[in-house]
């Protein structure tokens, strides 16, 4: 792993409003693969004039960059004009994509990891921080 990336890694977490046990936590998931990741994200974001750290902080908060991780599937699809209206919830992916209110996202392109960053990025180029809420004003991309 590139001493820079992980030293770069640390100074992000440390300077996030994430809670001390988070940043430990997430530290203990870091491999090669997940350093890349963050490196392409890193590079991504800085192409698309969006704030790196806060972008990976979305991820780590949403995903801790799992590409294969499922959420809220406790809850149900209230949203009358999904066609998952009625049915569990399942958000996808490393920015975990939720099927209600996403239905146009298949789960391949949700899971697919380079996919998922760029449908995020032009999320939030247009101005849709709000889709990620908690995680998005976490990580600083929102107030």
């Amino acid at each position: 792993m590139s001493a820079f990336i992980i030293i770069w890694i640390v100074s992000v977490l440390h300077s996030s409003n994430f809670p001390v046990d988070l940043q430990n936590n997430f530290l203990g998931y870091l491999d090669n693969q997940v350093v890349q990741r963050i490196a392409y994200v890193k590079e991504q974001a800085e192409i698309n004039n969006i704030n790196s750290a806060g972008l990976i902080n979305l991820f780590i908060c949403e995903s801790k960059f799992e590409t294969d991780r499922v959420g809220d599937t406790d809850k149900v699809c209230n949203l009358p004009t999904s066609p998952n209206y009625g049915k569990v919830i399942k958000s996808r992916g490393v920015a975990q994509i939720n099927n209600c209110s996403h239905p146009e996202v298949s789960n391949k392109e949700a899971f697919d990891f380079y996919w998922s960053v760029d449908w995020t990025i032009n999320k939030l180029n247009n101005g849709k921080a709000k889709e990620w809420w908690h995680c998005s004003q976490v990580a600083g991309l929102r107030d």
